[in-house]
């Protein structure tokens, strides 16, 4: 048997990623009740609020560039 490596999923410029899933997901998982549309009286709201873009987006996976961490460097802080 050949030994498990994980698998990594890199970014266009070749750093690690990780993905944030969608909330969706996240409540199937947690075993919560599915998620309804959102109302336009809820959405209203989201828009005055200024977080209408970011609500939506909540519906898809994000994958996102890892920081490179040092971890000399922050072992010896």
């Amino acid at each position: 048997m050949g030994k498990w490596r994980k698998s990594v999923r890199r970014s266009v410029e070749g750093g690690r990623t990780r993905t944030i899933k969608a909330l969706a997901r996240v409540d199937e998982l947690e075993g919560l009740p599915v998620l309804s549309v959102v109302k336009p009286a809820e959405n209203r709201v989201l828009v005055e609020m200024g977080v209408s873009e970011f609500v939506a987006g909540l519906v898809r996976d994000h994958i996102v560039e890892r920081p490179v961490v040092n971890r000399q460097s922050a072992l010896a802080e």
